[in-house]
């Protein structure tokens, strides 16, 4: 019996389609805290990341996210944002030299929730992390105490390779009280050659001016955006203009998995059943991959590793 594939959305992109910088824009989404999420530092009073456990500011995504050229299955906490490191690059998306901390600092008592939580079904997961209520080190440097306090989360999509910063209330706007030059806000790469790509944002909150990594001046961010503000970091997507190679003529017969159009260096595949599961591993060969019998019903195959992109497809009776 040959089973046909009813392909609703397939395509498969080599990475080297996607090492270019990112795009910026801002929209407007209701702030609300998330519920449910796993606590990273739990009742302890927190500061620099760089400090923490492995196992406190490593961030497993459950999917692998793709910018820079670089295939992120772990990100890491940052002061205020994150960053991926390999043996000769770093990514880093967020404020740099923004030093928020615990608005314990200088007691016992834990003030200021840090969480993360997965959300989604597989190829559209959204990785979700918060800084709740957070201060800032300099404030308390300055100050002997805390006059400002604040909330964020950073949202990092699977599909739509998106990574967004969601502001909520805040005691602060003017960040050059605490900082007179201003804060850096980035997403760049930096190459242990010294080379380094991406964008800078400079200027005031509500509207900031984006510059390239070709611009050598500084660059910073003036204000503190106000609540419900979104900032929206694109990394391109699966629109049609980016298809390398369309999965035509595919099929499903005998335990294989025809996929006549796949180019041959991709050769792994993950395929996930309606609840996000990873039923099956498979290697593709010549276009062919050798699989169990799958029921009737949707799936979802994704390259795991060399490409990006994904494909839904439907196997019937």
């Amino acid at each position: 019996m040959k089973n046909t594939l009813s392909f609703i959305l397939g395509c498969i992109f080599t990475s080297s389609l996607f090492s270019q910088s990112p795009t910026f824009s801002i929209g407007s989404d209701t702030y609300s805290s998330l519920v449910g999420a796993t606590p990273v530092m739990k009742d302890s009073v927190w500061d620099d990341p760089d400090v923490w456990k492995t196992s406190e500011r490593n961030i497993p995504l459950g999917f692998t996210f793709h910018a820079f050229g670089k295939n992120i299955t772990t990100f890491s906490w940052e002061q205020a944002g994150v960053s991926f490191r390999d043996v000769d690059t770093v990514v880093y998306i967020g404020f740099k030299d923004f030093d928020m901390c615990d608005l314990g600092y200088g007691t016992q008592n834990a003030m200021s929730p840090i969480s993360r939580k997965l959300e989604g079904t597989a190829g559209f997961h959204i990785m979700k992390l918060e800084w709740r209520r957070f201060g800032i080190w300099d404030d308390w440097s300055q100050n002997g105490k805390f006059s400002d306090s604040g909330y964020v989360q950073l949202w990092i999509y699977e599909s739509s390779r998106k990574i967004e910063l969601h502001f909520g209330k805040s005691n602060f706007s003017d960040l050059t009280t605490i900082y007179p030059d201003g804060v850096s806000l980035i997403a760049a790469k930096y190459d242990d050659d010294g080379r380094t790509s991406g964008i800078k944002l400079d200027g005031q909150a509500a509207n900031p001016t984006v510059y390239s990594f070709d611009d050598t001046s500084d660059r910073s961010i003036k204000s503190w955006p106000v609540q419900n503000t979104v900032y929206i970091f694109s990394f391109g997507s699966a629109g049609m203009n980016d298809i390398s190679k369309s999965l035509q003529n595919a099929y499903y017969f005998d335990h294989k998995l025809m996929l006549k159009s796949v180019q041959k260096e991709m050769l792994n595949l993950n395929i996930y059943n309606p609840s996000g599961q990873c039923i099956q591993h498979v290697e593709v060969r010549d276009g062919v991959a050798e699989v169990s019998d799958l029921k009737p019903g949707m799936y979802i195959a994704k390259p795991d590793s060399g490409a990006v992109g994904f494909l839904r497809f439907v196997v019937l009776e």
